[in-house]
């Protein structure tokens, strides 16, 4: 398992000090070991799956690219779940990290 990044590490102090239960790097269809797989940044468990992407600003654009977009469109297939995404600059700080997460993921998992 990968070291997370500053904004992931950030949403898992924000979703531990909520006591959300989640996986870091939930692993579809074989993750990166097979071709069409992918990482989901974070799964939220309770009371149904929710997958949470980290897009930090560097590697991500606002505008997000149409491959990018297909593999959302996937992983809302097949947890028939919108995917929450939080952006680098929504959680600069950690008490940003913490509003952005109550607001977007605390009040779906009640």
């Amino acid at each position: 398992m990968k070291q997370p990044s500053d904004l992931e590490a950030r949403i898992i102090n924000a979703l531990d000090k909520l006591k959300i239960r989640y996986v870091f790097q939930y692993e579809l269809w074989g993750g990166t070991s097979f071709r069409g797989g992918v990482i989901v940044d974070f799964l939220i468990l309770n009371p149904f799956p929710i997958p949470v992407e980290a897009y930090g600003d560097y590697w991500h654009k606002d505008d997000l690219s149409s491959e990018e977009r297909l593999r959302l469109a996937r992983i809302e297939q097949c947890f028939q779940r919108e995917v929450k995404i939080i952006w680098g600059h929504e959680a600069e700080t950690q008490e940003d990290a913490d509003r952005v997460v109550e607001d977007r993921i605390g009040g779906a998992t009640f």
